[in-house]
């Protein structure tokens, strides 16, 4: 096994419940290598299988976390996690196999030490020139904070363990939660972290009020966009239709501002508007966008019908052969379910009315059948695409002539009654 502690632990943590390994009952959200995805109901064993079977899988979202296998690897000190581990996991969850119980993970307090928090505002100049004050758990602290990106003021705190941190500013709402939507601030011993702030000023004789709507361009639809200002979005908080102050410097009637909107499936769109004093939250300037629709397409092919539980993804065959001559070719697939398959080659003539369809040529007689295989018994944990080789005879009762040939695929649903001598994947 080459599951190690830390590589448990992350997965009593990260796919168990209450910090235990478990059967069944989490809520996973699983990502396939074109993206697509879908809802399942599993356990921390079955967690696992879908993120090491990377040829079928890219991710697994739960509670709105993405996971990897990379990240499970570097959980596990950089070593592969095997069909050995699942079965290890497995035998450990809440059923666990006679004798073993369930694995959970325990919290030990960290040994605490010294680490450093980097903190700035977004620019809050125009209203406060000196910066917004900084508390840590509730303490003022004597220095300011300094303007994103550029400046950071540098606060030395405990590590490993959580901190609250407060930004205060006056004309500005105060912000105990980050751009990225943390509350709560932990750093490890001798790190830095960066604590990035974005104010939110409040309606008053030096701010300028903006509402920003979005549509789509051809329907007119409302959209829920995120909005940004100056390259600061505000998706944490807000989707249009939006209003929201801006600081107008006590030395000018009027400010530029950068605002755009971004929506999922639409191009991004953003322009120059200038906010002034006049604007109100009673009277607020209307910023609209139009927002045209990101046109996606991508080739597929339909077919009649699709095996339960595997994929033709390709195969070959010669395009001229001889009555009792031995030909060759391949046939490749890809499987989600431990057993084993059996392809077959039929032939068809099509008829004179032939449409194109598979439907109407599988309809016509059928002149001759080859099988291939069957495969050995097959594991997805393991494996999850087989190629199976085959050479064979055209059948000498066959009249020469131009046939179409269809390949389809069969499977036997009790992997004990597969031949262990079935063929090996090339």
């Amino acid at each position: 096994m080459t599951l190690s502690a830390a590589g448990r632990d992350y997965i009593a943590q990260k796919f168990g419940v209450g910090n235990c390994l478990v059967s069944g009952g989490i809520t996973v959200e699983v990502y396939d290598l074109a993206s697509a995805h879908w809802t399942e109901t599993l356990g921390s064993a079955q967690i696992v299988a879908r993120l090491v079977t990377t040829t079928m899988y890219s991710k697994v979202n739960i509670g709105g976390v993405d996971y990897t296998y990379a990240a499970l690897k570097a959980a596990n000190g950089g070593a592969d996690v095997t069909s050995t581990d699942i079965t290890w996991i497995a035998d450990h969850d809440d059923t666990p196999a006679s004798g073993q119980t369930q694995y959970c993970y325990s919290y030990v307090p960290p040994v605490t030490g010294t680490g450093y928090f980097r903190v700035c505002t977004n620019d809050i100049s125009a209203l406060v020139p000196g910066g917004a004050t900084i508390k840590i758990d509730g303490v003022a602290q004597t220095a300011k904070a300094g303007f994103c990106p550029a400046t950071y003021t540098t606060y030395t705190v405990t590590s490993n363990v959580a901190h609250n941190v407060t930004a205060t500013a006056s004309g500005y709402n105060d912000q105990s939660v980050d751009k990225y939507g943390t509350s709560s601030f932990i750093v490890m011993d001798g790190d830095s972290k960066d604590v990035e702030f974005i104010m939110k000023a409040v309606a008053g004789a030096n701010t300028g009020t903006v509402t920003i709507t979005a549509k789509d361009k051809i329907t007119g639809t409302e959209l829920h966009a995120l909005p940004s200002v100056d390259g600061i979005t505000y998706e944490e908080d807000y989707v249009t239709p939006v209003t929201l102050n801006l600081a107008i410097p006590s030395t000018a009637t009027s400010k530029v501002y950068s605002i755009g909107v971004k929506h999922p499936g639409y191009k991004n769109v953003e322009r120059d508007v200038s906010v002034s004093r006049s604007h109100t939250p009673s009277a607020p300037l209307l910023v609209a966008f139009d927002m045209e629709e990101v046109e996606l397409y991508k080739q597929v092919q339909i077919y009649e019908e699709m095996p339960k539980v595997a994929w033709l993804t390709d195969w070959s065959i010669a395009s001229q052969m001889a009555l009792g001559i031995t030909t060759s070719g391949w046939v490749k697939f890809t499987f989600t379910k431990k057993t084993c398959y059996r392809a077959y080659l039929r032939f068809y003539k099509a008829p004179s009315d032939w449409d194109g369809s598979l439907a109407q040529l599988k309809a016509t007689s059928v002149y001759a059948t080859i099988p291939i295989g069957p495969s050995a018994v097959l594991d997805p944990w393991e494996l999850s695409s087989c190629r199976l080789n085959w050479n064979w005879t055209v059948p000498v009762t066959m009249t020469p002539g131009t046939y179409w040939v269809v390949c389809t695929l069969e499977y036997n649903d009790d992997p004990a009654t597969c031949s262990p001598e079935g063929q090996a994947c090339a």
